[in-house]
């Protein structure tokens, strides 16, 4: 556990020069801590009213290659930090979709970190206890190494599914174009829907398109694309 006064000279004091990121879930600085890179989150208000000092510990026993690593946290009052492994080469839907990374990642690196994230998922809804549901796998949460190796990101509204339990409410936010039919339906999650958005992420490496596709006033999710693509196709 680390105090808020560590987490604060690890960050020149939360510098925004030091900040790489910020999101519906909180805000994300660079810090150095006894001489390690680390990235640490500021939780937003919303996220760290639901997150308990027990679920932290939780998150921190949970050490797998294609994870993200929590090292510990900061629960002070009204402030809630994460203190996570900084992993430097930004994320998977940075280097899909910025205009200027469209190129970076071959086709053996899609392989790569295709397998990955579902080795991750995996690792999360079969070998933890309770299973572990994101609810959120977009390819925004995929953070990516120097050698392209996933680690997926954001346990903070991860939800825990006891055994003997086929599926639990929430109010957890989920993307446009990840949403798993059963749970645009009646907000009820489980296994099926993380790997519903797994599938997405799978079309978004191999289309290179995001999960909505714009042009102008007009928007469709990818997987009504690939249908519409598909369809197109049989026809000729």
């Amino acid at each position: 556990m680390f105090s808020f006064e560590e987490l604060a000279i690890a960050t020149r004091f939360f510098s925004n020069n030091r900040m790489l990121g910020d999101g519906d879930y909180g805000r994300v600085y660079k810090g150095e801590l006894d001489g390690m890179a680390v990235a640490i989150k500021k939780l937003s208000l919303w996220v760290g009213a639901q997150m308990g000092g027990e679920q932290m510990v939780n998150r921190i026993n949970h050490d797998y290659q294609y994870l993200n690593k929590l090292i510990g946290y900061c629960n002070e009052e009204s402030d809630k930090f994460l203190v996570y492994e900084f992993v430097p080469n930004k994320t998977l839907r940075f280097h899909l979709h910025d205009a200027g990374h469209k190129k970076t990642i071959d086709w053996s690196r899609r392989k790569k970190i295709a397998i990955g994230c579902a080795k991750g998922l995996a690792y999360l809804h079969e070998f933890c206890t309770p299973t572990i549901i994101l609810g959120n796998f977009t390819s925004g949460i995929i953070l990516l190494d120097n050698n392209f190796e996933p680690k997926i990101s954001d346990f903070e509204l991860a939800q825990e599914l006891p055994n003997f339990v086929t599926h639990i409410s929430t109010e957890a936010k989920i993307y446009r174009g990840y949403g798993a039919p059963e749970f645009l339906k009646d907000g009820k999650i489980n296994e099926k829907v993380d790997v519903f958005s797994f599938g997405v992420v799978l079309l978004e490496l191999i289309t290179g398109k995001p999960s909505v596709i714009r042009e102008g006033n007009f928007s469709m999710n990818l997987i009504a694309w690939v249908r519409v693509y598909l369809c197109s196709i049989i026809q000729y």
